[in-house]
């Protein structure tokens, strides 16, 4: 028999991804969330821009772990970097692509996954 717990059954516990992209020498960091395997989701992302730009781009899954309440941490992520919103091609997922550093987008992250709020702002 499989023992499932209340909290693996969560409908908002999810992955909580941090990926750096480079689209044709501009990286851009996205925000996600997905209930699949990380590489499904950054397959089907990295897809979905080949068919825009016919082109294969460099990603690198820099952060992927299971959270509770990921909706509510992906929109906390997103409106702390809504003044960096990337503006290039529309492919699935470009919405929650930003375009700061890896760095401090690695520390947004990490603050509000380990201390559940953001930095202040610098």
């Amino acid at each position: 028999m499989f023992k499932i717990s209340k909290e693996d059954t969560s409908e908002d516990r999810m992955i909580l991804y941090l990926l750096e992209i480079d689209i044709e020498g501009t990286k851009v960091v996205k925000f996600g969330v997905t209930r699949r395997k990380i590489e499904e989701r950054v397959a089907e992302i990295l897809t979905s821009l080949f068919y825009k730009t016919r082109r294969f781009h460099y990603c690198y899954p820099k952060r992927f772990k299971t959270v509770d309440n990921a909706l509510d941490k992906e929109a906390k992520l997103l409106d702390y970097f809504k003044d960096y919103k990337y503006e290039g091609y529309k492919f699935s997922g470009h919405t929650e692509l930003r375009t700061v550093s890896l760095e401090e987008a690695v520390e947004a992250y990490d603050c509000l996954v380990k201390e559940d709020k953001l930095p202040e702002r610098k």
